[in-house]
């Protein structure tokens, strides 16, 4: 499903790869910095941001009508996310209450959770 996303705010999938019990996803390589590396280097002014925002906002729309739901938006990457189903995933700071519940999720997780990352960058 994850291979079928055809956007230009999301890098493609060219392969899942499994090594030792681990398994990967083999993604494009997309050159330049990362935004925790924009992150790192403090305050986004809104002008830089906004665009920033949109990008996200425009992808994240684009793998809800494919029915996908990311379960672990947050600003920066701080650990591995693992995918399973009937798992609760996420990371538990950045999960929404239905989430952090276990309950069913749907496309407003990861709306609560982008809204909600966003006041911390």
């Amino acid at each position: 499903m994850l291979a079928s996303l055809n956007h230009p705010n999301i890098a493609h999938i060219h392969g899942l790869e499994d090594a030792d019990g681990v398994t990967a996803l083999v993604l494009e390589l997309v050159e330049g910095p990362t935004l925790a590396d924009r992150i790192s280097r403090g305050p986004i002014p809104l002008d830089e941001a906004l665009p920033i925002a949109k990008q996200i906002a425009d992808a994240l729309e684009a793998a809800h009508e494919q029915g996908i739901i990311h379960r672990d938006l947050k600003p920066t990457i701080t650990a591995p996310a693992m995918t399973a189903a009937g798992v609760i995933l996420g990371t538990a700071a950045y999960m929404s209450p239905e989430q952090a519940s276990g309950k069913p999720v749907d496309k407003r997780s990861d709306l609560w959770r982008s809204a909600s990352c966003c006041w911390r960058c």
